[in-house]
């Protein structure tokens, strides 16, 4: 019987219960039956018996992402903010004043920070203020200090809000 990591604790063949200890996982197999808590992805069959499982994952709330982005943002990585964060389909949305267009999608969120790091010359200072939560939403005050390629330096603040569902952040909308 494989299992991809753990220990095996028992193993009746003539009544077919297995009891397997995983990490966070205790995996409990009776004829034919699961009795489980799943918190990880586990691969196992038993002999020539195999079992598909699916798993449970615990999915982030409003407070965890939105204290995630924080530690992220202040160490300036915004990058895995949005790998890691974000969501597939997420909508990132601009004010009707602004040159930037608002775009529907993770590779477009994506494009556009490149663009905007590519159109920067100099970073002088940024912040991030701590979140705010409200259901499932987030709001966040930040800041730049920053020479984009032949345009004097320029400060700017702007308001961000985060709507969070099923643990990713599925709207950014900025306001400045």
């Amino acid at each position: 019987m494989p299992v991809t990591s753990g220990s095996v604790r028992r193993f009746l063949k003539g009544s077919m219960q297995v009891s397997i200890t995983y990490p966070s996982l205790t995996l409990r197999y009776i004829n034919n039956y699961f009795i489980t808590s799943v918190w990880a992805n586990l691969i196992f069959d038993i002999q020539s018996t195999h079992i598909i499982m699916t798993t449970q994952v615990k999915t982030m709330t409003t407070q965890e992402v939105a204290d995630r982005f924080y530690e992220l943002s202040q160490q300036g990585n915004f990058e895995q903010i949005q790998n890691e964060l974000f969501d597939e389909n997420v909508k990132s949305l601009e004010p009707a004043n602004s040159n930037w267009q608002s775009v529907h999608g993770l590779d477009k969120v994506k494009e556009k920070a490149k663009q905007w790091q590519t159109m920067v010359e100099e970073v002088h200072g940024g912040y991030s203020n701590k979140p705010q939560v409200a259901g499932n939403f987030f709001v966040c005050i930040m800041g730049m200090d920053v020479t984009l390629k032949g345009q004097p330096r320029w400060k700017m603040d702007e308001v961000a809000v985060y709507e969070v569902k099923e643990g990713k952040i599925i709207l950014e909308q900025f306001f400045f």
